[in-house]
């Protein structure tokens, strides 16, 4: 018989080397068969709750997603997925959530409906160590609204106009991560046609790709799911008829409801959504060159240490031909040309330059100071991942 505390040893060695691999790439097995879903999407942190990032990881066919979150003053970190599709109310949403910790913070989800993306919150579930298969039965009496007082006795409405997902860990002040993946719902008949015409659209005869298309942006909201995925196919034909169609469901114009509050306050939590998704974009691209920025300096200073190792060698060879030599002491000098080049540009933009006052003008009066410009602070950190071009509201639900 083995002794307790050796097993109990093997089981912290397995979670210690389960969480490293983990947060070295290394996606840890789930003997579930899971087929990639929402998870492969675009996914924003919530402002209201702890900071925190939502990445993507791809381990050959395989990829989940990566939620990480820090501990704070807010009881939960949230990560909405903007989407359209409609689900079954006799179904329910399925996930599968990687923890590598036996202290885990529980999870929930959240549906959030209709154009004025009323928030429904699910009842939490507790994590275990490893791969945990959670679902969340859409039926009354599972989800908390403000309708229902953020009691526990609500249902879904409008089940056939789910606008935003919410991946959602309840971590307090303490900070992790976990691992999405197979994040799937049970669709109502409209989802089910919408997966026919997506299988017509993936398919090779002109004729139905274009008939499907054209049924699917008759259908709307719907189908922006469906076709978000389906435009992250490897065929370019493929590929561009489904964003074609998902952005000409985008760009429709809806109407704004007629009571004048709501009306307002839509159109600002609008504006605010597209600055937020602003501030993603440019988040994301600053931080890419700044990669790029670094990766680059590195080459260069290979080039510049190849460049002086070269010439010092190239003096030893003997039995070379003169022509191959004079070609490769041509490559070494472009070589040299260009390392100098780009050291120079990323000297250059490390270096900010004092402001050179203007001069005041002679022959103008004199003009009263003009009302400084406040610039606008971005509403969400640069840790985040691109965001899909939709609009959404933002709206922080009771605790």
């Amino acid at each position: 018989m083995r002794n307790p505390l050796v097993h109990l040893l093997y089981g912290w060695l397995f979670g210690m080397l389960m969480s490293a691999a983990a947060e070295a790439g290394t996606i840890p097995s789930n003997e579930a068969a899971t087929v990639p879903g929402m998870e492969v999407g675009s996914w924003i942190r919530e402002s209201w709750g702890n900071t925190g990032s939502a990445e993507r990881q791809r381990q050959r066919k395989r990829q989940v997603l990566k939620i990480s979150f820090d501990g704070g003053e807010q009881p939960k970190a949230s990560f909405k997925h903007l989407t359209g599709f409609s689900a079954d109310a006799a179904g329910k949403v399925t996930v599968h959530v990687y923890a590598p910790d036996e202290q885990a913070p529980e999870f929930a989800i959240a549906l959030s409906t209709t154009q004025a993306y009323v928030w429904h919150e699910s009842k939490t579930r507790k994590l275990t160590q490893g791969w945990n298969k959670l679902e969340f039965p859409l039926a009354k009496g599972e989800w908390k609204t403000e309708a229902s007082k953020w009691q526990y006795d609500a249902g879904i409405d409008h089940l056939n106009d789910i606008r935003a997902v919410n991946l959602i860990a309840l971590n307090g002040k303490t900070s992790g991560w976990l691992l999405v993946e197979g994040l799937h719902y049970d669709g109502d008949e409209t989802a089910k046609r919408v997966a026919a015409l997506i299988a017509e659209m993936g398919g090779t005869d002109f004729e139905k790709q274009a008939a499907a298309e054209q049924e699917l942006i008759k259908i709307g909201r719907p189908a922006m799911e469906a076709l978000y995925q389906l435009s992250r196919s490897d065929r370019t034909a493929v590929m561009l008829r489904a964003s074609f169609a998902l952005r000409t469901i985008e760009e429709a114009q809806e109407e704004l409801p007629e009571n004048p509050e709501l009306r307002e306050k839509l159109m600002a939590q609008r504006e605010e959504n597209k600055f937020q998704e602003m501030s993603v974009r440019s988040s994301y691209i600053l931080r890419s060159m700044k990669n790029e920025q670094e990766k680059l300096a590195q080459l260069v200073k290979d080039g510049a240490e190849e460049v002086a190792r070269a010439r010092l060698e190239v003096g030893n060879l003997k039995s070379t031909k003169p022509e191959d030599l004079e070609a490769y002491k041509k490559n070494l000098d472009e070589l040299d040309r260009l390392t100098k080049l780009i050291t120079a540009v990323l000297e250059q933009s490390l270096t900010t330059p004092e402001p050179v006052p203007a001069e005041p003008a002679k022959a103008e009066a004199p003009k009263p100071d003009a009302p400084a410009k406040t610039a606008a602070e971005p509403m969400m950190e640069s840790k985040t991942i691109e965001g899909k071009t939709m609009e959404a509201m933002e709206m922080k639900p009771k605790e």
